[in-house]
């Protein structure tokens, strides 16, 4: 038998299967935490490379490293920074 045959021909089984479809939907809506909801749950992140030729790790360090760290303390909403050297680039 086709579904909507049968929907047709039973209209009181097909409309309490929408309430209670629809009575699921707005308790499942209701139970949802506001962070799921809320638009604002990304965690914007940089990257920067940076690259210096024929520099010692340590040369990049304090001439690269120690400015870019000192400058992006200064961004608003900053919560913390790392560093990573390495020693050798594959190109």
């Amino acid at each position: 038998m086709n579904v909507s045959k049968y929907g047709v021909q039973h209209t009181v089984v097909m409309t309490m299967l929408l309430i209670a479809l629809a009575v699921f939907g707005l308790v499942s809506i209701t139970s949802l935490n506001i962070e799921f909801v809320s638009q604002d749950i990304n965690m914007p992140q940089i990257y920067v490379l940076t690259i210096y030729p024929g520099a010692s790790a340590e040369d990049v360090e304090k001439t690269v490293i120690n400015v870019m760290e000192d400058d992006f303390v200064t961004l608003p909403n900053f919560s913390s920074m790392t560093s990573q050297r390495l020693t050798a680039w594959a190109s």
